[in-house]
């Protein structure tokens, strides 16, 4: 029996990790449930469902309103609150594996604690490898944890890799879409809307993730996030375009074979192969690939004048580590705006470029250190930010 934290329960994929726990009662159970502020009913909705033992809310008000609006249930959890409620959460006693569903750099501080706390950590909050990956990964090699990718591309390639020695790998192939403006001119970039970059042909995810594949931003921090997961050199990382999105990634080895993982456009997959990547069990399922209907997969490379920051992020993976922490910050903050409607499309590659122009790279080898350059970061992309907006 797993016993299982959900960081983000809300999310997307916090709620589909909770359709696979509730097909697998009998192997899986949820000790704990953590969301943000935004979605408190469906929060509620899911602790009378699943009984956790404790939930982790932001701040008293959450967790007020949680115990009011508990009162006629029999399901009674700790509810506990703000960073040192986080901290209790991620180190509960009663569960071995997180989920870590959080979205942006706030994933880093608890990820950090899961490891110290030695939990086996179900990773789809790539913003964690990105600015901590070599913190990160110096933790994991002192404490009996491991991390486990729950992103589309890095789980397949974890699946591609089973088996095989690290010293057989020649280059990590991730494949993208292209995003809903693969194929959109140009010079119509400056008129492109929230609406548009939302509408992402193949995926449905959150909003965040799914403005950084309009950008094609994502590819660039799975980039990142591969080098330190696979302990590989950055320039062994290709990203090509992949329309169809039927191979989530592939792997070349040093005998010029491919291996590559085929599957539908569902996150369901990828968190069931991490729930269960240690046992034989498999979903009830009835929509498995047929590719005489699929016809004909396409690949290409993908356009870096028209997504600059795909360019961008591969030239800082090869850089200082303070770059990729500096370059999500800039991010961050843009791709905020520009879900609020305060920045054009193209104010997003404009801002993280003067960003990353005057970023000063330093070492970051402990918490407080990325945290140090992801404040100041944050500063200068805002005072980027405000100057487009004045």
């Amino acid at each position: 029996m797993k016993n299982i934290l959900i960081l983000g329960s809300t999310g997307s994929i916090g709620t589909q990790s909770l359709e696979i726990i509730e097909a697998f009662r009998d192997k899986l159970t949820v000790k704990g449930l953590a969301s943000g502020k935004n979605n408190l009913a469906l929060l509620k909705d899911q602790i009378i469902k699943f009984a956790p033992q404790i939930v982790c809310v932001p701040d008293l008000e959450a967790k007020n309103w949680l115990r009011q609006n508990l009162t006629n249930s029999s399901v009674k959890p700790e509810i506990v609150y703000d960073e040192s409620g986080l901290k209790e959460f991620v180190s509960f006693n009663g569960a071995d594996t997180i989920i870590s569903a959080m979205v942006g750099i706030s994933g880093l501080k608890p990820n950090i604690w899961a490891v110290k706390a030695n939990k086996t950590i179900l990773l789809a909050n790539k913003e964690t490898m990105v600015t901590g990956g070599g913190l990160i990964n110096n933790l994991l090699s002192k404490h009996n944890s491991q991390i486990i990718p729950l992103d589309s591309e890095h789980s397949a390639i974890f699946q591609c890799l089973s088996g095989r020695r690290p010293d057989s790998i020649h280059k990590l192939i991730l494949t993208g879409s292209g995003g809903p403006f693969l194929h959109k001119p140009l010079h119509e970039f400056k008129n492109i809307s929230l609406d548009e970059a939302l509408n992402h042909p193949k995926w449905k995810m959150g909003p965040k993730i799914t403005i950084d594949s309009a950008t094609l931003m994502n590819k660039g921090l799975e980039i990142i996030e591969a080098k330190w997961l696979f302990k590989v050199d950055p320039k062994q990382i290709e990203v090509i375009i992949h329309p169809e999105s039927i191979i989530h990634s592939m792997v070349e080895f040093m005998d010029g074979s491919i291996i590559g993982q085929f599957g539908k456009t569902s996150m369901l997959g990828p968190i069931h192969y991490a729930l269960f990547y240690d046992e034989n069990i498999y979903p009830n399922i009835n929509h498995y690939l047929d590719l005489t209907q699929i016809g004909q997969l396409n690949f290409q490379k993908p356009d870096l004048v028209r997504f600059p920051l795909l360019k961008l992020a591969s030239q800082i993976a090869c850089l200082e580590d303070s770059y990729a922490c500096a370059l999500n910050a800039a991010n961050e903050v843009v791709n905020l705006a520009f879900l609020e409607n305060r920045i054009a499309f193209l104010d997003i590659f404009k801002i993280i470029e003067r960003t990353i122009d005057k970023h000063i790279p330093q070492r970051i080898d402990d918490l407080e250190s990325i945290i140090a350059v992801d404040q100041i970061s944050r500063l200068i992309a805002n005072e980027f930010l405000t100057k487009i907006c004045s």
